[in-house]
């Protein structure tokens, strides 16, 4: 009797673990659903070491449906006239980075890990050139 009260009991078990005919969600589309936003800029880091100046703390990058993102820089910081850049992007299948594709430096157009991204922190990381030099970016979500 107990053998067959504890198979009824896993049988409903797994009937209850159904997906319920939903497909689940591919990864790009999770990580798109949740980078499309505007982030500031909260911390830059690189090699370990906090390198966030205060003026860049005004900083947005801003991704959009389109593939593209949108970077506006803080203009006594970046030392450029120009303060609004716009690079096309793409995230990766897997949802665990994204590419930038810089017209001006084709040879930066390598993965940007995802380290966290939730409602409200984008966390990233880069690795650029020999050694390499790694560089860890923080961002918050702003309207």
């Amino acid at each position: 009797m107990k053998k067959y009260v504890l198979l009824s009991v896993l049988a409903l078990v797994f009937t209850a673990c159904g997906n319920n005919g939903e497909d689940p969600v591919p990864p790009k589309a999770a990580t798109l659903s949740r980078l499309i936003a505007r982030w500031q800029v909260e911390s830059f880091v690189e090699n370990g070491r906090n390198i966030t100046l205060d003026c860049s703390k005004d900083d947005i990058w801003e991704f959009d449906n389109d593939g593209l993102l949108t970077r506006r820089f803080n203009k006594g910081c970046s030392g450029t006239d120009n303060n609004t850049d716009s690079y096309s992007y793409e995230v990766a299948e897997d949802g665990q980075s994204f590419t930038i594709a810089f017209s001006r430096n084709p040879a930066a157009n390598t993965p940007w890990r995802i380290l966290e991204l939730n409602a409200t922190t984008l966390k990233i990381r880069f690795e650029e050139g020999v050694g390499p030099t790694i560089k860890e970016y923080t961002y918050r979500k702003v309207n």
